[in-house]
């Protein structure tokens, strides 16, 4: 269990780049749904390797600076939490989304939220604080234009009840973060 506590951003971090390089590289369609859905993979991937790897210690920010200063964040985070949330939890639901593309368009749109929202608190937290914290870089300059980008993609002609869809899997997933 240490070794995956410690490498699964690593491993992440290696996997985004092979999922960016393989779909610049074999000419697909950068700007369709499918390869976009691949690439929401990728920059979660590249964020967590931020958060956890290179510079990492998110942890230890989260659990410095944020940790039990108010109601809403009174758990404390560990390895266990940690590796749930990320790897099960996200890495599972945004390989979903890629797999199945327009398919599942609904869990795009969800996970399209909570990357901006992802991006929008590294970024708040970086105001409030004054400080860098491990996320921020990736959450800033990838996660919030990318997620918007996504979601101004998708707009065009989806149906209302997957908008609905996926603002129940974006509600779902702020309350599990």
């Amino acid at each position: 269990m240490n070794l995956i506590n410690k490498y699964w951003p690593n491993l992440g971090g290696v996997i985004g780049f092979a999922i960016i390089t393989t779909i610049l590289l074999n000419g697909r369609q950068v700007f369709s749904i499918q390869s976009l859905t691949w690439l929401h993979l990728a920059i979660l991937l590249l964020h967590q390797f931020e958060e956890y790897s290179i510079p990492g210690k998110f942890k230890k920010f989260y659990n410095t600076n944020i940790w039990n200063k108010n109601p809403i964040t009174r758990f404390e985070l560990n390895h266990k939490g940690i590796l749930i949330v990320n790897v099960i939890l996200a890495w599972t639901a945004y390989l979903i989304a890629a797999i199945y593309g327009e398919k599942l368009i609904w869990l795009t749109i969800g996970l399209s939220g909570l990357t901006i929202l992802n991006g929008i608190m590294h970024t708040f937290m970086f105001f409030m604080l004054k400080k860098y914290n491990p996320g921020l870089i990736t959450g800033l300059l990838i996660f919030i234009p990318f997620g918007t980008f996504l979601l101004t993609r998708i707009a065009g002609n989806i149906e209302q009840k997957y908008w609905m869809m996926g603002l129940i899997v974006f509600i779902i997933g702020t309350v599990s973060i």
